[in-house]
């Protein structure tokens, strides 16, 4: 029976490790012009999602094979590493993808995740090598840890919750909405699962070799959200805009001015009227708020598009992602 387990998880590894593979190659290819917070972001997540699958396989059977401890724990750290990455470029991606960069700072969160992540591996370490140093026993010890692991979990529960009715309640009508709802309900569902992971494990209520032999099935579901993600991001037209967010990446929009107006050569007057065109006013509102007739606009407007090789508006925006 345990022959039989391990070489159906190794088929479902190997699957989603291929599967993981192709999509981010492909994601990849697909968006190494295009720049923007989403693409950085999802790019990121997949690979973040084939990093922890492979060292969980390396885990799992290298577990069966009774390694040394120290090598166990150093692959259970890389594969935790993946995991935390794979935590905050998930919820990167639902914010990103929501529009509004200020639900929830993702600095702050992958600050918080950093946090958890050193707290949780350090501890299980000094258990594990050096137990007179914590003076605590092995079973005070996991209580600790699940509590710790529990309150990360129950955090992701809720954000998923949180924009499951954002998404229903603030967003009807807009293209993104059913990615939102989509990756906040995958999220719910998958930290469920690793809250009910994280009891059994940190509690040792299974024996070891159910915990290592059993496949664990959110692999499956890494294939699938690789494959969600790769089709959500290749339909240009569900997006019109590159979801570029300075406010995401920490980056003013004054900053991000400037930088256009170095790079594209524009003078204080045309970087003047950039900003205020990239809010959404008219010709004649932008005429009145600068005082200026609506023909010197137009003008300023023509050499703003010839500078940055666009036609409109629209291309204008788009390409400077403001």
């Amino acid at each position: 029976m345990i022959i039989l387990s391990m070489f159906t998880s190794m088929v479902f590894y190997v699957f989603t490790i291929i599967t993981c593979t192709v999509a981010a190659t492909l994601y990849v290819r697909f968006s190494v012009k295009r720049e923007g917070s989403l693409y950085k972001t999802i790019s990121v997540l997949l690979l973040s999602f084939l990093a922890y699958t492979i060292m969980e396989m390396f885990v799992t059977f290298f577990t069966e094979l009774h390694i040394t401890k120290p090598l166990f724990y150093t692959l259970t750290t890389l594969s935790d590493v993946a995991y935390f990455f794979i935590a905050a470029s998930w919820l990167a991606a639902i914010v990103t993808i929501s529009g509004n960069p200020y639900i929830i700072r993702i600095k702050g969160f992958c600050i918080y995740t950093a946090i958890y992540g050193i707290t949780v591996d350090v501890l299980n370490l000094m258990a594990k090598f050096s137990p007179s140093v914590l003076g605590l026993t092995q079973k005070k010890t996991s209580e600790i840890l699940l509590y710790i692991n529990c309150t990360f979990d129950i955090t992701l529960i809720l954000i998923g919750i949180f924009f499951i009715f954002y998404g229903i309640f603030k967003m009807k009508g807009e293209r993104q909405r059913k990615w939102v709802l989509l990756f906040s309900s995958f999220l719910v569902i998958y930290m469920i699962y690793i809250t009910n992971w994280d009891i059994i494990s940190c509690l040792d209520e299974v024996p070891n070799q159910i915990l290592f032999s059993s496949f664990d099935p959110a692999h499956i579901f890494y294939a699938a959200m690789c494959i969600l993600t790769l089709y959500m991001v290749s339909r240009k037209n569900e997006f019109r805009a590159n979801y570029y967010m300075p406010e995401i990446l920490g980056i003013t929009g004054e900053e991000t001015l400037e930088s256009v107006g170095r790079k594209y050569k524009l003078t204080s007057r045309e970087l003047e009227l950039l900003s205020i065109a990239c809010s959404g006013l008219s010709n004649p509102d932008i005429a009145k708020k600068l005082y200026i007739s609506k023909s010197t606009v137009k003008q300023h407007l023509s050499h703003i598009y010839k500078k940055l090789n666009v036609k409109n508006r629209y291309e204008l925006i788009k390409k400077i992602k403001l």
